[in-house]
């Protein structure tokens, strides 16, 4: 897996705060914002939103956004457990992050 990443970027910083409470070590791809890097074809073909954070696949496949990154690395690595196990703190876990997230775009 490739993490396209940006260090001016808050998202792709929250993403790696959870890559290193997993331990996940993984290959990163650095993309320059302010140099227009996330919007050149290439990066568009893969994520069209543009945005950070991009997790590529090993067989080719792309998942954008860090909350589906976040969901689909706690499954792939479920200890050490960052999600909650159960219906009503997975409900309120989900609020907290979608609202945490809403606060970097302010």
């Amino acid at each position: 897996m490739i993490l396209c990443d940006s260090k001016a970027g808050a998202n792709a910083w929250c993403v790696r705060i959870f890559l290193a409470e997993k331990g996940i070590d993984m290959e990163m791809q650095q993309l320059d914002l302010e140099a227009g890097e996330n919007n050149a074809v290439d990066y568009l073909r893969r994520n069209p939103m543009g945005k950070m954070s991009l997790l590529e696949l090993d067989n080719a496949t792309y998942i954008a956004e860090s909350i589906a990154i976040y969901r689909y690395l706690e499954a792939l690595y479920p200890t050490p457990l960052l999600f909650a196990n159960y219906a009503k703190q997975k409900g309120k876990n989900g609020m907290c992050l979608l609202c945490w997230s809403m606060s970097f775009i302010g």
